[in-house]
């Protein structure tokens, strides 16, 4: 996965470290259906889904029911749009890009999952997420390095004393009564695609070749694991 963000939100500490490893844990587990890919600290951090609670609190862990049974090639990329924070208690508005990234199909050929929702619509493939998270009481005494790497993934604990608190989809809540202005965020996601509407059209469409879709490296990435 790639990250970008809006001017004045740092990729590498702060807020963006346990949000990044929170929502790549999220997406890793929704394609291989196994809880046991979560990032080290993840079963700590964040709470446990509850189905009697606010839309955001019903899925705070990933879904594990349909995972995907051929492997994913390609980039994801995401995007912070916004990060808003009332003493401990904060909230990240985050775009993702997945049309980028495809499954073989029985020809060779490589598709992206899903295209047959809506394979004449630009925007398929953007999606905004609302993650709300609680800060830590007391600043770390021996905070961590800037989590920027060569691994796709972090050798160790970086969710700190975060703790995750909720977790939206704007594709399935639409008017969330916590999430009021979901819309313009989807917009606002919409217009910072990396690609412009024809070739987001063009790829979603398929099937094409492999080199359609090419996988690039992690960006910031995580530090490699010490010796």
């Amino acid at each position: 996965m790639q990250w970008s963000a809006e001017p004045g939100v740092d990729l590498l500490t702060g807020v963006a470290v346990p949000l990044r490893a929170y929502f790549e844990s999220m997406q890793l587990v929704r394609y291989t259906g196994d809880e046991a890919d979560v990032y080290p600290g993840f079963t700590r951090a964040v709470l446990p889904s509850d189905p009697d609670g606010i839309p955001s609190a019903l899925d705070r862990w990933p879904n594990t029911a349909i995972p995907l049974d051929k492997p994913l090639v390609g980039t994801i990329r995401s995007h912070i749009l916004r990060v808003d924070q009332s003493d401990r208690e904060v909230t990240a508005i985050v775009c993702r890009y997945d049309y980028a990234a495809a499954e073989p199909d029985d020809d060779g050929q490589y598709v992206v999952p899903g295209q047959w929702r809506n394979q004449r619509d630009p925007n398929s493939g953007i999606s905004a997420y609302l993650v709300t998270m609680l800060a830590p009481e007391h600043p770390p005494k021996q905070p961590l390095p800037p989590q920027k790497g060569p691994e796709p993934a972090p050798a160790i604990d970086v969710f700190g004393n975060w703790t995750i608190t909720g977790y939206l989809n704007w594709f399935w809540v639409y008017q969330a009564p916590e999430w009021p202005n979901g819309e313009d965020d989807l917009n606002a996601c919409i217009d910072r695609a990396p690609d412009p509407p024809e070739h987001r059209q063009h790829i979603i469409v398929g099937p094409h070749p492999r080199e359609t879709f090419p996988t690039e490296p992690a960006w910031p990435g995580w530090p490699a694991q010490p010796n």
